[in-house]
């Protein structure tokens, strides 16, 4: 295998004469290059996400052009003449929240005691 410095035409090291301050300008260079290319990836990542905005707010805006401008039917209404069914239907539709709300509550207690109980083995 040949050695590099026995290869024609190659300077060793010590026979080439660098400029003074080369060094310096070429770091200070280096830096400047790195510094523009980080602004441009910058640059290009700033357009990206405002394109991206752009497009969630005319999304937006859409939709609830959609929901404004399109007629709605009525809920479940139910006209009733009859004091006494009124009462009657009111009095369903609470006891249905009231039982709705309790197994929520339920629920809510039954996750607290098990979070409790998990948190006790893990601090053990």
């Amino acid at each position: 295998m040949t050695e590099l410095h026995d290869t024609p035409g190659f300077a060793a090291e010590q026979d080439i004469a660098v400029p003074e301050g080369l060094e310096g300008r070429l770091s200070v260079l280096i830096d400047k290059l790195a510094a523009d290319e980080q602004a441009r990836q910058s640059h290009k990542q700033r357009r990206l996400w405002q394109w991206a905005g752009g497009m969630a707010i005319a999304a937006s805006f859409a939709a609830a052009a959609f929901f404004i401008l399109t007629p709605r039917q009525g809920g479940h209404v139910i006209e009733v003449n009859d004091p006494e069914e009124a009462r009657a239907q009111t009095e369903y539709a609470l006891n249905m929240l009231s039982s709705t709300l309790a197994k929520g509550v339920a629920g809510v207690q039954q996750a607290e005691h098990t979070t409790a109980h998990i948190m006790g083995k893990l601090n053990r």
